[in-house]
Formats: structure tokens, sequence, C-alpha cells
């Protein structure tokens, strides 16, 4: 666009009305925006191409990469299998052809010197050859003996030479030896010359004793002269075959040739290929061998953080070790202080999210405040429930008090109370009995349930629902004796599973009563014995609470005997299952009872 027109333009924008303004910015606006959004359509497809390009680029770079594996292997046949077969074969040939050669030569020579002689013995006299034909005679046995023997060496020299060009050595190596045998041709033909020289010199002697013997062999040769003319012709015959193959070996050799000048071209062809490829190849070379560099830098960087993790892992278990022993240090002397003071222990799992509003809980003292009442419930130690489970439970701080049971020999029993069943806590403490007791106790199960209200069952029998009379209690010995189905767990008899699997506890007002008996095994009459009782509903507490309050048992109350035999006669521990807003005033009341209770002393001696 020219200047004139340019500016013409800016005039004419510049004379609109002011009026105009308005539709004029919107839509320079609206060009504007439209300028902008053809460079961005632009560079999406550049983009685009660019992608495409790459894509084709990959696909070219496999397509050559391929190709140069291809011919990598063609080359690498034809320098490890072809060229060398070659090679060997024309080398063979080229040997064997000039040992045709040298003894057709040698042939050609004998029968010349023959046809001489032959000729010599015509102009003799026949006296000579009467003279002559007894020694000739035994000089042509001699020479067929010695042709004969030559013959044979020949062969096996031919033979041990096969061999060797079987078992020819590489190409470096066999050209080297080509030289030196060419070298020794050299040194041969000049021998032969120098020969040649001696043999025309004795020659020549020789002739003028023929002269005088001619005649003395030209009677002597006429008799033989029949055979050396038939093995003049046989000689004859074998040259004119030996031609033959001469020139059938000569045709394969130019073959051979031809072949090999194919094949080198082939190879130029490709040496060409692998230079282009060469070229091509060299960035992504390049780029891989910084790649190469980049991981092994990043390799010595993950090493150094392995063995910086490897002495954060060891400091960190040696850390955990220290702090659980520390732990379990403190855990048994809390169990210690417990067992000093007196006083039955009561712990209780809490969920603060399920108890009412005017409960709240002080972990520091181990107290449950009701605010309506202003009341403190003092416990052992209060567990949140969301932090620890059952089976941590027995593990972290019922395992010490169980322990110090059974290593002092005491009959001991371990109490739950919750507002429902409680499977998992009676699960949880059948594995936990059985796994860290079995290699060194004997142990004797006993399951039933006992009520005031309806028919007791026993676990343990094959057939619970067949017993209809109830289950008979003994009280003696600060033990109680249950009339019920045992079962024995020995070193390999009775797993947790097959304990607990076909237990379908009852839902109904009473008492689970687990009774274990410990037994040591290298010392059997020593024994120990274990009770668990849950309490699941509220009537079963208030049994509890007429236990605490030292009301008389009503005949028949064999819920609330049980719980008072205990409580007198044994070491006791309660868990309290405060999970629920239903009604927590009596479970809180039997847990205040149960802190003011002191547990009996040991007895002095104690029958098992």
């Amino acid at each position: 666009m020219s200047p004139v027109s340019k500016s013409g333009k800016q005039k004419a924008a510049s004379l609109h009305d002011i009026t105009n303004k308005e539709v004029q910015s919107t839509k320079r606006k609206k060009l504007t925006q439209d300028e902008i959004n053809k460079p961005i359509l632009a560079s999406y497809k550049k983009l685009a191409m660019e992608k495409r390009v790459q894509r084709d680029l990959v696909q070219k770079i496999k397509v050559n990469h391929q190709k140069n594996l291809e011919y990598n292997w063609k080359i690498l046949r034809l320098q490890t299998r072809t060229l060398p077969d070659l090679q060997y074969e024309i080398s063979k040939r080229e040997v064997i052809l000039r040992k045709v050669v040298r003894d057709t030569e040698l042939l050609v020579l004998a029968i010349e010197q023959k046809e001489k002689e032959i000729s010599q013995c015509d102009a003799k006299e026949t006296t000579v050859l009467d003279s002559l034909k007894e020694q000739f005679k035994k000089q042509i046995q001699d020479q067929l003996h010695d042709f004969d023997t030559d013959l044979a060496n020949q062969k096996a020299k031919w033979e041990s030479e096969i061999l060797e060009l079987e078992n020819m050595k590489p190409k470096d190596e066999v050209l080297k030896e080509i030289k030196d045998l060419e070298t020794q041709l050299t040194s041969l033909q000049e021998k032969l010359t120098q020969l040649e020289t001696q043999n025309n010199k004795k020659a020549l002697g020789h002739d003028t004793e023929l002269k005088k013997r001619f005649s003395e062999f030209k009677l002597e040769v006429e008799d033989s002269k029949i055979d050396i003319e038939e093995k003049q012709n046989t000689l004859l015959r074998k040259k004119e075959e030996l031609a033959i193959r001469t020139r059938d070996l000569e045709t394969l050799v130019r073959t051979y040739d031809t072949h090999i000048e194919n094949l080198e071209k082939d190879v130029a062809i490709v040496n060409n290929q692998l230079t282009e490829l060469d070229e091509i190849t060299l960035p992504k070379r390049n780029a891989l061998s910084r790649s190469t560099e980049e991981l092994s830098h990043e390799t010595e960087k993950t090493t150094i953080f392995q063995q910086e993790a490897y002495l954060q892992e060891r400091k960190y278990n040696e850390n955990f070790d220290k702090m659980e022993f520390e732990c379990i240090r403190r855990k048994k002397l809390e169990n210690s202080i417990d067992e000093l003071k007196g006083f039955i222990r009561c712990f209780a799992t809490i969920s603060e999210e399920g108890i009412p509003s005017n409960i709240h809980v002080k972990y520091t003292s181990n107290c449950i405040c009701n605010d309506d009442n202003g009341r403190e419930y003092p416990f052992t130690r209060l567990i949140p429930s969301i932090d620890i489970q059952e089976k941590k439970f027995l593990f972290q701080e019922y395992r010490i008090y169980q322990d110090m049971c059974l290593k002092n020999f005491e009959n001991h029993n371990l109490i739950s109370v919750s507002n429902k069943q409680w499977h998992e806590l009676r699960e949880s403490l059948i594995k936990f009995i059985i796994s860290n007791y079995k290699a060194d106790y004997e142990m004797t199960f006993q399951f039933v349930f006992l009520s005031d209200d309806a028919i007791s069952q026993d676990y343990l029998h094959s057939d619970p629902s067949q017993l209809k009379e109830g289950i008979n209690l003994k009280f003696e010995n600060n033990s109680i004796k249950i009339d019920s189905t045992t079962k024995t767990i020995s070193s390999d008899f009775l797993s947790d599973t097959e304990l607990l699997e076909n237990i379908i506890p009852i839902d109904a007002p009473g008492v689970n009563i687990l009774k274990v008996k410990f037994v040591k095994r290298l010392q059997k009459e020593l024994s120990t014995e274990f009770y668990f009782l849950q309490i699941n509903d509220l009537a079963t507490v208030s049994a509890l609470e007429e236990v605490f309050n030292g009301k008389d048992m009503a005949a028949g109350k064999q819920v609330s005997v049980i719980l008072r035999y205990l409580l007198t006669y044994t070491k006791s521990c309660f868990l309290f299952n405060i999970d629920t807003q239903d009604n927590l005033d009596p479970i809180l009341e039997v847990a205040l009872n149960v802190g003011s209770l002191r547990n009996p002393l040991k007895p002095k001696s104690k029958s098992n």
C-alpha cells in the first residue's frame, strides 16, 4: 500500500463525526481480536506441522535403524562366512593348479628327453643295444619304482595339503603364507634354473658316452621300445586330461573372481549406507551418551540417598527399640504401682463422639466427670478407642498384668462390662492367649453361658442345643469347677480358629464365662486358672451392683454368686466399654464401686 493511500485513509478517518467514535471503537476492537486470533491459529497449525514432522522423523529413524541392523548382519555374514570360504576355495584351486602345471612340465621334459634318447638309440648300433639291454631294463625298473614312490609321496603330500587347506587360517594369515610361498617359489625357480644348467652340462657328458654305447643300446631298446611307446601314449593322454582339468579350474577361478568383485561392490554400497546412517544417528548417540552420564550421576545420587536412608532407618529402629523398651518398662512400673496400691484394676475404652454431652473426660487424672451432679468416676487407665483397638489393648496394657499372675501362680480374671455384645474383645483375647502362651503352657478351655433367667449354654459342646439340664458349678480352693466340655491346646493340637468356629453367643441377660487352665509344660504340678467374664446387658450390671452393695444373694442367683466369689478369691481386672449414649450411669456407678475394692492377698499355699 502506498503512503498516499495510507495518509488519505487517515484523513478520512479523522473527518468522521464525533458521534461515531463509539461505533468505530467497537469495530476496531473486533478487528484487533480477529487479528490476534489469526497468529494463534497459525501457531497451532505450525505446532501440528512440527509434531507431524517429528513423528515422520522418528519413524524414519526407526526404519533407518532397522536397515542398519540388517546391513550390519549382511556385512557380518559376508566377512565371517562368504569371503573366507571363497578365499579358501580360490587359494586351494590355485595351489592345485600350480602343482598340476609343474607336474605337466616335468612330464613333458621327461618325454622330450626320452624322445631324444630314442632318436639317439636309433642311430646307435645293435651291439650297444644288446650290451645295454640288461642295464636299461634294470634302470627302467628302478625308474618305475621311483616313479611309483614319487607318485605315492605326491598323493600323500596332496592329501596333507588338502587337509591343511580345509583347516586354513583366517584371511590375514593366509595372505601372509601366500607371500611366503611366493618367495619360496621364486627361490625354487632360481634353484631349478641352476639345476637345469647343471643337468645340461651333465647331459653333454652323457651324450658322448651314449653315442659310444648307442649300438649296444639300440639292440636292447628295440625290445623295450614298444613298452616305452605305450607309456608315452599313456602320459600323453594324462597330459590331455590335465590340460582339460586346468581349463576347467581356470574357468572356475574366473567365475570366483567375478563373484568376489560383485561382493566387493555390494560391500562398498553397504559401507556408504553405514556412513550415511552414522551421520544420521550421530545426534542420537550423543544424546544417548549424555543421558548415560546423567543416569550415572543420578545413580550415584540414589546410592547416596539409599545409604542415608539406611542410616536413618537404623537410627529410627534403634530409637524405636529404645522407646518400646522404655514403654514396656513404664507399663511394668505402672503395673507394679497398681499392685502396690492393692485396688482392683479398672480400665475403660472411651469414644468421645458417642458419650453424652454432660460427660467429659480428664485423661490426665484418669477420671470421667458428670457435669449434672458434679461426680467424678476414677479409673486405673482411660484409653481412647480411636487410638487403640482390642488387640493393642491386650498386648500393651493387659499383657503385663496376666504375665505377673502366671508368674506368681495366682488365679485371676478379666471382666468386661458393656451395653452391647463385644465379640471382638473375646476373639482377640483367645488369639492373644494362644499365640503368647502356647509354647510354655498346656491350656484347657471351657466356654459357657450362665443366666438366672435363661437356659445355660455349653459353647464347646458338639450340639449345644441338646443341653436342657443346665451346668453345674463347684466352688473350692479359690477356683470354680465347671461341669462342661473341655478342649486342650497342646503344642500342635488346636488353633484359635478351630476354637472359635462353632461359637454363636446367646443374646440374652447373663454372663459368658471363658475359663482357661494354664499348666506349665516343664512343671506339670503347677497350674493357674484364668476366668474371662463378659457382661453385655444392664440386667447383669444390676446383679454386679448387688454384689458391691453387699445384699444377700437370693436362691438361684448363680451369676451374683460367681461374681462375688471371683472378686473375693481371685485377682480381678475390669474393662469398661464406654462408647454409647444409652444410660451410662449404671456402668459408671459399677466402675466407681470397682475402683474402691481391693484384690485378695495371695494365699500362702495353693493346691491345684
